[in-house]
């Protein structure tokens, strides 16, 4: 005999939930999204021009977020399916690559020692940063964990780390 799933309020599961669920969760996180970046581009356009509406949207939410202190559920959604398709994000940058290749042959040597530096100056503040982390945990005596697997040491072979979760 089949039996059906009941929920909490006694009433029989359809099949169908779930995805409605999932797409009204799936709505109000791009809602969120949305009205950042509309805010964002209101204050671009009447308070400060010289940054990008989408920029300042981002930035506003960030701020909002760290204010409250966790992401909701809805706009985790959002984001974790952002990352697991990156890579179309990606494709309108490819063409712009590939349709401005005669300027960029033309600027190479300045576009190379431009992206030469930003990666030193990373590397440096990386290093800065690092080590300003690792004096502040001891100074606390907490431990410090690296975020990957593999040992990471030396100026050279930069690593991220985290505290050490409680649990």
């Amino acid at each position: 005999m089949n039996r059906i799933p009941i929920n909490k309020e006694g009433a029989a599961k359809s099949e169908h939930e779930k995805p409605a669920q999932k797409k009204s969760v799936l709505i109000l996180g791009l809602v969120q999204i949305l009205i950042f970046q509309g805010i964002g581009e209101l204050l671009s356009k009447f308070i400060l021009p010289a940054l990008p509406g989408p920029v300042f949207g981002l930035i506003l939410l960030l701020a909002f977020l760290a204010f409250r202190g966790r992401v909701s559920e809805s706009l985790g959604f959002v984001s974790d399916g952002f990352s697991q398709h990156l890579g179309i994000l990606f494709v309108p940058a490819a063409v712009g690559v590939v349709l401005f290749l005669p300027q960029l042959r033309a600027n190479f040597l300045g576009l190379l020692t431009a992206l030469l530096i930003s990666v030193a100056l990373r590397l440096v503040w990386h290093h800065m940063a690092s080590a300003r982390l690792r004096r502040l945990a001891s100074a606390r005596r907490l431990a410090l964990m690296p975020v990957w697997p593999w040992d990471c040491t030396g100026f050279w072979e930069p690593c991220s780390y985290r505290l050490p979760s409680n649990g």
